[in-house]
Parts: C-alpha cells; sequence; structure tokens
C-alpha cells in the first residue's frame, strides 16, 4: 500500500525529531548544570580572593601604621637634637661675643647687593670689550691674509 509509506516515512521523521528534543533538552540540562557549577567554583574563588585581599589590606595598614609612629618618634627625637644643638650653638656665640675687629668689616645687605651689581658691570663691559679686541684682530688677520 502506497499511503502506508508515507505514513511510515512521517512517523520515523516524527520520532526522529522527538529523539533530537530529547537531546537538546538533555543538553540543555546540562549545560545548566555546568554553568551553576562554574557559577558556584567563580563564587567560590571570589571569596577566597576578597579575604586574601583584606588580610593584605590588613597587613599593609598595620605596616604603615607602625611605619608612620616610628617616623613620628624619630622626628620628636631629632627635633630635640637639633633644639639642643642650637641652645649650644646660642651659648657659644654668647660666650664669644662680637669682636671690635670684626665688627668694622661687617657690611650691610644693601653695600653687599651694590657691590654685587657693580662686579656684574665691571665683567659684562670686561666681556664686551675682548669681543670687540678679539673681532677686531680676526677682521685684522683676515684682510692681511685675504688682501680685502
Amino acid at each position: 500500500m502506497p499511503g502506508g509509506n508515507k505514513l511510515d516515512e512521517i512517523s520515523e521523521a516524527i520520532g526522529g525529531l522527538r529523539a533530537a528534543v530529547r537531546e537538546l533538552i538533555r543538553r540543555a540540562d546540562r549545560s545548566d548544570e555546568t554553568g551553576e557549577s562554574r557559577h558556584r567554583e567563580n563564587q567560590s574563588a571570589l571569596g577566597d580572593m576578597r579575604q586574601g585581599m583584606q588580610v593584605a589590606i590588613s597587613d599593609l595598614r598595620d605596616a604603615s601604621n607602625r611605619r608612620y609612629e616610628e617616623t613620628a618618634h624619630a622626628i620628636a627625637e631629632l627635633t630635640l637634637e637639633v633644639k639642643s644643638q642650637g641652645d649650644k650653638l646660642e651659648e657659644h656665640a654668647r660666650g664669644i661675643g662680637t669682636r671690635p675687629d670684626l665688627a668694622a668689616l661687617s657690611i650691610g645687605r644693601g653695600k653687599l647687593m651694590l657691590l654685587a651689581g657693580l662686579g656684574m658691570v665691571t665683567l659684562t663691559l670686561l666681556g664686551w670689550a675682548l669681543q670687540f679686541s678679539f673681532q677686531w684682530l680676526i677682521q685684522q688677520l683676515l684682510k692681511m691674509k685675504f688682501g680685502g
């Protein structure tokens, strides 16, 4: 019977489709289980990393606080040492006093600035004079050499 063959073919196709759908459902379920498993593993790893980071941050904070306290203590000691040296220097200066021959040689800031300015002007003028004299000398030598 020719129609029976057609029904058998349709029935086989439907059976094949059902098997394919069952296989797809099985794969989807396995994929969901794998995704959930990976999610649990990732969450566990993140928790471990978070805990490790908190321990590291706590250790860094403790080390930083220790260094701060050590630095503050060292600065306090240095401050006391500088103050004591300053006191010793003041005592020494009071003991020496100002000698009259050195007092006569002391120059005020204004005079010192005036002398520095005059020195700079003198050096500038001397530089210009040297520059012009070398230029003149080189021109004379070139004229003699090339007959210009």
